[in-house]
């Protein structure tokens, strides 16, 4: 009977949705369930997914020799196939290169003449990115690994691939640059500093492919996979909040942003942004750094020291404690900070939306 109660609990939002008495009924058991469980499971799933990655790892580390056993052989095609697809993917991006090197050296003028705002356009590249890596990736590694290895056929292929290589990594420099111009217009946030780092990581799964390459016996697998796990672990060990909240900082004090979206710094980030806005002038009101739109007239640092409030609450408890909090909690105070010796940027009618769209 214990063990049969918790089979049965994914089936009451199933059957929730299907009766309203029955979800009026269950309503307070799926909220418990969802309040202190959601978390939990979904951090139970992902470790059930990662852990035969992570098991794989560690046992080849442990055993470098492979086992005893008779190894599947790939299957020896006809290296025609792989040659057409191929050279039909190098002659597409090969085209889309030249139509995204109009708009690099054409500018916001060239683009508004085809209809196109220079800040979309800037933006834009980063899932189409993604899909271009999983199907060049799919496309370039089923080649070597099927193609019948020999003869100029061969040779031709691993030139066709080594292109497409390229050509990926000319693409994702131009989402770079792209991504660039409009951090330099609109600074950092959040997501384009995960859009950077993704970029990084794609860059080095093509680096991987490279090699494969040029050693066709070589395995992809073996190098991408430890390169996506030391990525993962150098993202989450880099303060992206106080890097964001830094750059935005700096912008408004130097003149370059005339308004500040100080509540997605304090609210959407982390504790880490705390001790930049604490370099600004508490005393003003927030729509002094907000804009015109902002209609309350709450001081910068009543926020602060809300949130600050917020952080040594989180670290009263061990389940809420983290680190960001704890030095939140200790560090600074709520008085007025001066702004600096220069002059107060100007404050124009813009929300904050207009600055991180």
């Amino acid at each position: 009977y214990l063990t049969s109660r918790p089979l049965c609990l994914p089936g009451v939002p199933v059957l929730a949705s299907g009766d309203a008495l029955f979800a009026a009924s269950t309503a307070a058991l799926r909220s418990f369930v969802r309040v202190h469980f959601a978390a939990g499971l979904g951090k139970f799933l992902w470790a059930l997914c990662l852990t035969p990655f992570c098991f794989g790892l560690l046992y080849r580390l442990r055993r470098p020799l492979p086992l005893t056993r008779q190894e599947a052989k790939a299957p020896a095609l006809d290296p025609l196939i792989f040659l057409v697809v191929l050279a039909a993917l190098d002659g597409l991006y090969l085209l889309f290169l030249a139509v995204q090197s109009a708009g690099l050296f054409g500018g916001a003028a060239y683009l508004a003449q085809q209809g196109i705002r220079y800040a979309e356009w800037a933006r834009s590249g980063f899932f189409q990115m993604v899909g271009v890596t999983l199907v060049n990736l799919t496309a370039l590694l089923a080649a070597l690994w099927a193609a019948r290895p020999g003869g100029r056929s061969w040779k031709l292929l691993r030139l066709l691939a080594a292109v497409l290589v390229g050509e990926s990594l000319v693409l994702l420099a131009s989402a770079a640059w792209r991504m660039t111009l409009y951090v330099s217009a609109y600074g950092l946030s959040f997501k384009r500093c995960m859009t950077y780092w993704g970029m990084g990581m794609m860059a080095l799964f093509f680096l991987a492919a490279a090699r494969k390459v040029q050693k066709p016996a070589a395995s992809f697998c073996r190098l991408a996979f430890p390169l996506a796990l030391a990525g993962w672990l150098a993202i989450n060990c880099v303060p992206v909040d106080y890097l964001v909240a830094r750059n935005q900082v700096d912008r408004y004090l130097d003149g370059e942003s005339p308004t500040l979206s100080v509540h997605y710094l304090a609210y959407s980030l982390s504790y880490d942004a705390l001790s930049q806005l604490e370099r600004l002038d508490g005393s003003r009101p927030l729509s002094a750094y907000e804009g015109d739109w902002w209609g309350r007239d709450d001081t910068l640092a009543a926020l602060l020291s809300q949130r600050r409030a917020s952080a040594r609450a989180a670290c009263a408890d061990w389940r809420t404690w983290s680190l960001s909090a704890c030095l939140a909690a200790r560090g600074g105070d709520s008085a007025p900070r001066p702004s600096g010796g220069g002059a107060v940027p100007r404050v124009m009618t813009l929300s904050p939306a207009a600055a991180f769209r």
